[in-house]
């Protein structure tokens, strides 16, 4: 049987600022980004498979006496140069249900394709997609992306240096 980690945390905020988001969070490695507020988090990671790994997590706000943000998710390893990844959000104080996939291609092993597309479920539009080309170099990743926003109703093209072995910076699906 395999285990079932989790964690719980529960943040308690004496400060006075007004709350910025309604989405209250608390960022460990930068606490002066965290969103203020009286919030609990839970979360759980499964790893079902040694190719499949389901995810959940829940933001309870006290201040709203109401869950923030549900979510569930899942990452599959398909094959050695396939990857993909899923997640349902609902964000209850804007009443909105979100679903994101993304997929990542090892093309050589040096070279792979990443893909991402965010829907709103409750609009029936594609809120965001991406699709990019990373290149691996001995201490870091180099990613050119195309990026259409529809929600900026912005489309964008960009570079993204990514250092390797840096704690906070995955190597996974975004």
């Amino acid at each position: 049987k395999k285990p079932w980690p989790s964690m719980i945390r529960t943040i308690w905020n004496d400060d006075e600022r007004d709350i910025e988001s309604l989405i209250p969070r608390f960022y460990e490695p930068r606490p002066e980004l965290s969103s203020p507020g009286t919030f609990g988090r839970v979360d759980a990671l499964w790893n079902v498979t040694e190719s499949l790994g389901v995810s959940g997590e829940m933001i309870y706000s006290f201040d709203q006496s109401q869950p923030a943000r549900t979510s569930a998710g899942y990452l599959i390893r398909h094959s050695p140069q396939l990857s993909s990844s899923g997640e349902l959000r609902y964000l209850n104080p804007q009443n909105v249900t979100y679903a994101d996939f993304a997929a990542q291609y090892a093309l050589t092993d040096k070279y792979a394709f990443i893909g991402s597309v965010s829907f709103d479920l409750d609009e029936g539009t594609v809120r965001r997609s991406r699709m990019g080309l990373r290149r691996e170099f001995p201490g870091f990743y180099l990613r050119a992306d195309f990026v259409y926003d529809n929600v900026q109703d912005e489309v964008s093209f960009g570079f993204t240096f990514q250092p390797i072995g840096v704690p906070l910076f995955d190597r996974g699906l975004e």
